[in-house]
């Protein structure tokens, strides 16, 4: 959750700026206007002039905090699943969406771009504030390690229904896993960053996460420089597991 503010706080830092710049900008161009006006020699052009830019003023202002209020909204909804465990029903599309934009800032530090896609309104039942957390996780652990050395990647994300199941597919183009690595990633306290300050607890949190409280499923395929994908699976209700 510290990430998360950490990350929301920078990440509106750019919009607020932006609308602070253009607000300064039309005050400047106001006063400027009230002095011709007052000294009676305020021209059409003028007027002309000082409306376009007011008009492009209040359209940058509006959407720079149109933005912010996204960004408070998608993590104020995040935050509070972190917190609360109870189950509730989501547009999973929309929320993973939520999701992936409050760790925006932190993939955009290291040039990581991702896409979510699928299924139109698949609404389900489940424990939101879990699914945060796979997330998070799982973002972490391609920029950490998947990432490493390289420039750039990329993240995507399919989600589909059959039946009672949400399958949801995780991939990067990163470095990929050894076998070694893929035999052991769920075990607790296995990490290749051990002496960087890894505590191999990432994915081991994530397996419980989706074995116990979401009562899915999870599966890798990876190998060496051909990145990781991550194959979950999820009830479409946690009643029916419950």
């Amino acid at each position: 959750l510290g990430k998360l503010t950490a990350g929301v706080a920078h990440e509106i830092n750019t919009p607020l700026g932006i609308a602070l710049t253009s607000t300064s900008s039309a005050l400047e161009s106001t006063r400027a206007i009230k002095e011709d006006f007052e000294e009676n020699c305020l021209t059409k052009s003028q007027m002309k002039k000082f409306f376009e830019a007011t008009e492009q003023a209040a359209d940058l202002n509006m959407s720079s905090l149109n933005r912010v209020i996204e960004l408070l909204n998608n993590f104020k909804q995040v935050a509070a699943d972190q917190v609360v465990g109870e189950a509730r029903e989501v547009n999973l599309v929309d929320y993973i969406n939520e999701i992936m934009r409050t760790l925006s800032a932190e993939m955009k530090k290291h040039r990581v771009t991702y896409v979510v896609s699928g299924q139109e309104h698949i609404e389900v039942k489940t424990v939101p504030g879990a699914l945060a957390q796979v997330f998070t996780n799982l973002v972490t652990n391609s920029l950490k390690h998947g990432f490493e050395n390289k420039s750039s990647g990329n993240i995507s994300i399919d989600i589909s229904v059959q039946t009672n199941l949400v399958n949801i597919t995780y991939s990067d183009n990163g470095n990929g896993m050894a076998p070694e690595v893929l035999l052991n990633i769920f075990e607790p306290f296995y990490t290749t960053k051990r002496n960087s300050g890894g505590t191999g607890l990432g994915m081991n949190i994530v397996y419980n996460i989706i074995k116990q409280k979401l009562h899915g499923d999870i599966t890798i395929e990876s190998s060496p420089n051909k990145g990781a994908t991550f194959n979950l699976t999820i009830p479409t209700s946690i009643d029916q597991v419950t």
